[in-house]
């Protein structure tokens, strides 16, 4: 399986390259993912939001427009090339090591990053679960690559493993019906823990018997 926090090497993968067909093109799982990679990476050079957010979790949509808005009259990407595009075809997974070209609103001086996008299939489509920038020119919307901290989560990418986790991704039949009932069970234990606490707090607390402003002799009495 891919590892997002490495490259691997081209032996584990079907390459596509610019102009090269290869193993991948002959392959419907490629084609789609050649196409998605291209169309996400189009769409942020054109700032096609709209586009863009139809790659990404539902979830991380909204992390992910906000971090554009904040540059969005700033930054201006100019140029993408797809430096290198590899798939594991067993385990449905692709990277995309990406050459962005940018320069800020108010300057013609063209900067350049690297950017690597880490991809899985699921559900009949191409979804992209992590996106660093690993070198140059810092280009405030992607994620740092933190190499002293490469388990750090991203701000809003679920991450590979996250997502194929939630997904039940590469579970057997067997697998996924026993992890849905210990969710299931989970969740019905932690609704009655609730309800178990709501309960204790609605008890009013006993009234003392004996008051502490009645003089002894009088309780005596």
């Amino acid at each position: 399986m891919l590892n997002p926090r490495r490259m691997i090497g081209p032996l584990a993968f079907c390459t596509l390259t610019a102009g090269l067909g290869g193993c991948a093109t002959m392959n419907g799982l490629s084609d789609k993912f050649d196409i998605a990679s291209r169309s996400y990476n189009r769409a942020l050079r054109w700032d096609d939001m709209d586009t863009a957010v139809a790659f990404l979790p539902p979830e991380s949509v909204p992390g992910f427009l906000a971090e554009r808005e904040t540059t969005e009259d700033v930054i201006k990407i100019v140029d993408y090339d797809r430096v290198r595009v590899q798939v594991d075809q067993k385990h449905a997974q692709g990277f995309v090591r990406v050459m962005l070209q940018w320069h800020y609103d108010d300057s013609l001086t063209v900067e350049t990053c690297m950017i690597d996008q880490i991809w899985q299939y699921h559900s009949g489509d191409w979804t992209l679960v992590e996106e660093w920038q690993i070198k140059g020119s810092p280009l405030f919307f992607f994620a740092d690559y933190d190499e002293e901290d490469p388990e750090a989560p991203h701000p809003y990418l679920p991450g590979l493993e996250s997502f194929r986790e939630t997904r039940m991704i590469g579970l057997s039949d067997a697998e996924k019906r026993k992890k849905i009932r210990e969710a299931k069970r989970s969740a019905r234990k932690s609704a009655e823990d609730a309800a178990t606490d709501e309960r204790a707090a609605q008890v009013p607390l006993a009234r003392e018997n004996t008051s502490f402003d009645t003089p002894v002799m009088s309780q005596a009495r």
